[in-house]
């Protein structure tokens, strides 16, 4: 079970955003530390400046690091609070200071441009809540999960006898 991960793949840190959760800035990149509620114990993120996250979840009674929360066979009612407060936190610095950033390669880049200066319109996430979902692109071409919105009237007024999902897509292949 890897939960930075699994919360950060596929995404872009917004780094103006930080500061406001809680980072200061140290030798290593970004840092912000607090306590895990109802457990005492300290979670330190790490923000590197690749914009990689790295955590550690220390004892301080013991100074020791606490690593049962990231095993599967773990179980417990301490150790399930551990892992729910761990995963609340990085989802928060997720939600509040990520932006979900799939589509880096030049050719979806291209679609991504296309669209945006042919329609006035950006990319929509189809499946925000499964990064693998929303953000492939399969070899025979196809954008798999993503949408543009584009005015239905700028449609239909060039393919007026297909649907405009089919015409947005001819067009936007056809410009590349």
């Amino acid at each position: 079970m890897d939960m930075v991960h699994d919360i950060f793949a596929h995404r872009r840190v917004l780094w103006e955003r930080l500061p406001h959760l809680g980072f200061a800035q140290s030798k290593d990149g970004l840092v912000r530390t607090s306590v895990l509620p109802g457990t005492g114990l300290v979670l330190e993120v790490v923000v590197s400046a690749e914009g990689k996250v790295f955590t550690t979840v220390t004892d301080p009674a013991f100074g020791e690091p606490y690593t049962l929360h990231l095993t599967d066979e773990a179980v417990g009612a301490f150790v399930g609070r551990v892992r729910e407060g761990y995963a609340l936190a990085l989802q928060e610095i997720a939600d509040k200071a990520t932006v979900l950033d799939v589509f880096r390669t030049t050719q979806a880049q291209g679609l991504i441009d296309y669209a945006l200066h042919s329609f006035g319109e950006t990319l929509e996430h189809l499946c925000p809540n499964t990064p693998y979902c929303d953000g492939r692109i399969r070899a025979s071409g196809m954008l798999s999960s993503c949408a543009f919105r584009a005015q239905k009237s700028a449609l239909q007024a060039q393919n007026s006898s297909r649907s405009s999902t089919f015409g947005l897509g001819t067009r936007i292949w056809q410009a590349l």
